[in-house]
């Protein structure tokens, strides 16, 4: 989920301004890929929604429905949390066919939510490649940093090899403060969303990827040698009273593809599988502000039904 980034986002432009002029793109060594193997996408299953504060757990039945559709284009799959239903995504993408799944962790603090993902972990003999514990949570204040590295280290110490990270906004991880926290991790999952920052409208789709391949190539140098997954970037594809078209989803994904063709050391995850309708009504009991947009990253709609920008992509997964 997301919140308003207006505070720490002014800085981080100023930062980028410096960034853009290079963007062209000068290209440092090669780093060796890792976690990258499969086409990943981003996901959360249709049949889970939070309305009013009422949950719904997603279903087995749904999940398998989602994942079917999703497996001519996809065959590596990111989830955000180990609760209400989706700690069953691992073992059905595992059934499937599935290559890879990156574990995600909702609250780190949720003993839980850790036990669970254990189980998923042991249970599904190596589709799970890595985890990421907790997503924008150090930005949000949900959790204190220390909850992230304590269970990470309860991960590493069950699992010894399997890649553990966490998740947040790209600007935390320039910021000197954090930067021991972020070289810890087995490997940096950024989220990086041109649309959050001061400069950005709707029709600059090709400013907006040139951003978030300047913004991975920063973070490679601030910490070399450490993969960085693209954990989050996209574009919506609504609503059109914004500016926001498939048409410009579209755009965005192809300007990308076409910048990253051929580097292997940059390889995004794909924002998201499906629309949330929900995601709005969420964010606004906590955070000021019109978060329409966050109904509409998915490459299907709510209803399963493909956008333009999944076109970009050949059914082949390579």
């Amino acid at each position: 989920m997301k919140c308003n980034r207006s505070i720490l986002r002014i800085a981080a432009t100023l930062l980028l301004l410096a960034w853009m002029p290079a963007i062209g793109l000068a290209q440092p060594q090669r780093q060796k890929p890792s976690l990258q193997a499969a086409r990943f996408i981003a996901y959360t299953p249709r049949s889970f929604s939070v309305v009013r504060g009422k949950v719904t757990p997603a279903t087995a039945e749904g999940i398998r429905s989602d994942l079917l559709l999703m497996k001519p284009w996809f065959d590596g799959v990111l989830t955000y949390s180990t609760t209400n239903g989706m700690e069953l995504v691992p073992r059905i993408a595992r059934e499937l066919g599935y290559r890879e799944v990156l574990l995600g962790i909702w609250d780190p603090a949720s003993r839980k939510e850790l036990q669970k993902a254990f189980v998923e972990i042991a249970r599904t003999e190596g589709i799970v490649s890595g985890v990421i514990v907790g997503n924008e949570g150090l930005y949000a204040k949900r959790y204190p940093p220390q909850a992230v590295l304590d269970a990470q280290a309860e991960i590493r110490r069950r699992f010894p090899g399997l890649p553990v990270s966490t998740s947040e906004p790209f600007f935390l991880m320039v910021q000197e403060e954090h930067r021991a926290f972020f070289a810890s991790q087995a490997f940096l999952a950024p989220n990086i969303h041109p649309v959050f920052e001061h400069w950005f409208q709707p029709e600059h789709s090709k400013e907006a990827a040139e951003m978030v391949v300047s913004v991975v190539r920063k973070l490679q140098a601030l910490y070399p040698g450490k993969t960085v997954l693209i954990h989050e970037t996209g574009m919506p594809s609504g609503p059109d009273r914004l500016g926001y078209s498939p048409e410009g989803q579209l755009s965005f994904w192809k300007q990308l593809q076409d910048m990253l063709h051929g580097l292997s050391d940059i390889r995004p995850v794909f924002f998201e599988a499906f629309d949330a309708p929900w995601k709005p009504g969420v964010m606004a009991e906590t955070f000021p502000g019109d978060h329409s947009p966050e109904s509409f990253w998915g490459f299907w709609d709510a209803r399963g039904v493909a956008k333009p920008v999944l076109h970009i992509l050949s059914p082949d997964k390579r």
